[in-house]
């Protein structure tokens, strides 16, 4: 959860420096190694580090609603906000779904 607040801030400013595509570009390049190195935790330590940097993924949110406010006319700019957001959060729950899914099919162990 620290590493979400605190990058959520940040990548505010780093949208209006460099845009949102550039900024949803080094974020996606700055945790696609500790979300690799997930498979690879052996203690607590690793799984808080590597949740940690996950948190710092979750600020593309940020670059995703600065995204579509710019490139969509005030009048609807909302309407896309609201949608946007939509569609992550039914991807997430989506995902979760599948993962319960799964398990019930598994093999007990």
């Amino acid at each position: 959860m620290v590493g979400a607040i605190g990058a959520r801030v940040i990548i505010g400013a780093i949208c209006d420096t460099v845009g949102p595509r550039m900024a949803t570009a080094g974020v996606l390049l700055l945790i696609a190694p500790p979300v690799f190195c997930a498979s690879l935790i052996v203690d607590r330590g690793g799984i808080i580090a590597v949740r940690f940097f996950i948190g710092i993924g979750l600020c593309i949110f940020v670059c995703n609603q600065f995204w579509a406010g710019t490139m969509f006319s005030p009048n609807c700019v909302g309407t896309v906000n609201a949608t946007c957001g939509g569609w992550g959060n039914l991807g997430g729950k989506m995902g979760c779904l599948g993962k319960q899914i799964t398990n019930d099919f598994r093999a007990p162990c």
